[in-house]
Formats: C-alpha cells, structure tokens, sequence
C-alpha cells in the first residue's frame, strides 16, 4: 500500500511532516510492502489535481494519507483514501507507528 505525507519544502526538513498538504512544495509517498520512500514535488501532485485532489493522489496509486493531528483542511472523505492521523512531525516516527498499525484511522 502506497500512503502519502505531505513533507517540508527543503532539503533540511524533508523529514518533517508539514502543516498542510496544500501548501508545502513536497509529498513523500511511502510504500509499506517495499519499504522505499520517494519525494515528490506537490506541483506535480497538484498539475495532475484535475478534477481534484484526490483523483490525483489515487493517479499516484497512493490508497491513503497521513495528516497532522490538527489537520483540517484536506477533505478525503468519500474519496475512498484512507485518512490517518499522527501526533508527531517527525517522518520516520509516523512511518514506523503506520507499519505497527499505531495510527488511528479517522472517519
């Protein structure tokens, strides 16, 4: 499965998950069968968002998201994309708490 965290926009903090899928220049997207992480510049992501978001995000073949607690302002629901939320900023972290299904699924 393929899962999507939008990431900080520069070389230093890649490793940081961002505020906002929206705004930020980058998205990881990590596969859980092959371990491998790949960044991916959000204009590339956004230049496909046609007629949204989310068709572009399941063009990627990503199935779900990992959002900031606090992370309001991507609505997936209906889409079919999972929605998870994490606690931490730190991108191995949530990975790590993704593989050992600690991330609680939102609604």
């Amino acid at each position: 499965m393929k899962v999507l965290f939008p990431v900080q926009n520069d070389d230093e903090r890649k490793f940081t998950i961002a505020d906002d899928i929206n705004a930020k220049n980058f998205v990881c997207v990590y596969d859980t069968l092959t371990h491998q992480i790949q960044w991916t510049s959000n204009s590339e992501l956004s230049s496909n968002a046609k007629p949204n978001l989310s068709c572009a995000i399941k063009k990627m073949g990503v199935e779900s998201v990992v959002l900031l607690e606090d992370e309001h302002d991507l609505n997936l629901r209906g889409s079919g994309i999972d929605v998870y939320r994490t606690r931490t900023k730190d991108l191995i972290s949530a990975i790590k708490l993704l593989n050992q299904n600690k991330l609680p699924l939102m609604a």
